[in-house]
């Protein structure tokens, strides 16, 4: 859990922090289909993980000579110089009509490393503008990142059937809680947060978001089948222990309609 707010000087303005925007989510909480609705709007670009330390996913600008730069290439170059990146591979494309954003996790600005500690001191000290995206059942957040774990997915575009001989420990859940709650007090503290979509809410949140960066409002396009509930007995093991901590429980996302 991180503490601090402020440990260095900051950096240069630049006139492009003013129409750059992060989402800032917690694991597993809807955060690659919401950036994926952004980056379908005309004035929006929402690129998808490019701080994960082990790789750039989804980089996608709108220029053809930009989009033809391999992934290996933007790996190198981000962990050379994670400033430089930014400004000349990100948010080159900002200007009074184009707003440029991308995605990052909790752990991809709350680890240790010297990326983390630079992405987080970056958001912070720009003021640049955040999109805080949680979910607020965290027992479901916490199954859906224990079975990633241990089934070694990496990423949320990988899939895999439901296990319900997961076995979980209320401890690990508890720790997990108060972590999540520590990080998210940290960012509504220290950063430039302009909306708070939820998982369970997304299409809902999407328009505030939309509202936030000032742009034209359009229908929320996605594929939520994704995002369907399952019952916790076709997702854990000893099912009924858990029920106490399993709110709020999402009433599908099939009624929504803007």
């Amino acid at each position: 859990m991180v503490t601090e707010a402020r440990m260095v000087d900051p950096m240069p303005s630049d006139s492009r922090f003013a129409r750059a925007f992060v989402i800032v989510a917690q694991p597993r909480s809807g955060s690659t289909l919401l950036a994926d609705a952004l980056h379908q709007h005309p004035r929006i670009t929402c690129h998808d993980e490019l701080f994960t330390p082990k790789w750039v996913h989804g980089y996608r600008p709108r220029d053809e000579e930009s989009a033809a730069v391999d992934h290996e290439t933007l790996l190198a170059e981000r962990n050379e110089d994670p400033e430089q990146f930014l400004l000349e591979r990100v948010l080159h494309e900002a200007d009074d009509q184009v707003q440029v954003g991308f995605k990052v996790v909790y752990s991809d600005i709350f680890s240790g490393d010297p990326l983390a500690r630079f992405l987080r001191l970056f958001i912070i000290e720009n003021r640049i503008r955040v999109i805080h995206l949680r979910r607020l059942n965290l027992l479901r957040c916490f199954i859906s990142v224990e079975r990633m774990s241990r089934l070694g997915i990496a990423h949320s575009h990988n899939s895999a059937p439901q296990d319900s001989s997961l076995h979980l420990k209320e401890d690990d859940f508890l720790r997990f809680v108060l972590n999540q709650q520590g990080n998210s007090d940290f960012i509504s503290r220290s950063m430039n947060v302009i909306a708070h979509p939820r998982y369970e809410h997304l299409p809902q949140g999407y328009r505030e978001c939309i509202e936030a960066l000032g742009v034209p409002r359009r229908p929320f396009q996605a594929n939520l089948s994704r995002m369907s509930s399952h019952s916790l007995a076709a997702s854990i093991a000893d099912a009924e222990r858990w029920n106490k901590w399993d709110f709020p429980r999402s009433t599908g996302f099939a009624q929504y309609t803007d």
